[in-house]
């Protein structure tokens, strides 16, 4: 099962409060604990869709990727 996940900007100096104009909607699979399922990954990638918003940029689209590496053995990128 695919989710739409959103993710805003966290505090900052620019942001202490966070901002709701700036962040990504992502398009993807999770499992049971809510963390991104890289084996239904495998099967639907094609449906992986990652847009960025950014108030003054405009938006921006691509495809969410798996790559190997990273703290955790692997890392999630956007492409």
């Amino acid at each position: 099962m695919l989710y739409r996940i959103t993710l805003h900007l966290a505090r900052s100096k620019q942001f202490p409060e966070g901002s709701l104009r700036y962040g990504y909607e992502l398009t993807a699979p999770l499992d049971a604990q809510g963390h991104l399922d890289q084996e239904e990954w495998v099967e639907k990638r094609a449906y992986c869709r990652v847009r960025r918003f950014w108030l003054d940029e405009g938006e921006r689209h691509g495809v969410l990727v798996h790559r190997s590496g990273g703290a955790g053995g692997a890392t999630w990128m956007i492409d």
